[in-house]
């Protein structure tokens, strides 16, 4: 049994992981847009969002200065990877 459901969208609970290195939230039943508010993950190094039902385009994610892998593959996500000169 996995996560399901929205990614939130509220700053306060982003802001309270601002420490955080490593997210993998993988293979589960997520749905709806990803939030911009992943900016606020500024030690953020890993990113794994791929085999949900995310949908939209992704956010511009500049904030992120220090990721190295962002996985959203098999999701509904469309555009690409616009305004970001990160390393992934």
């Amino acid at each position: 049994m996995g996560l399901d459901g929205q990614l939130p969208q509220d700053d306060s609970v982003w802001t309270a992981l601002s420490t955080l290195t490593s997210l993998d939230l993988s293979n589960n039943q997520l749905t709806g847009d990803i939030p911009a508010e992943l900016n606020n993950l500024q030690s953020l190094q890993r990113l794994s969002l791929g085999g949900n039902q995310l949908q939209g385009t992704l956010p511009q994610l500049q904030a992120l200065q220090g990721l190295t892998l962002l996985d959203a593959s098999k999701n509904q996500i469309t555009g690409g990877l616009t305004g970001y000169h990160g390393k992934c």
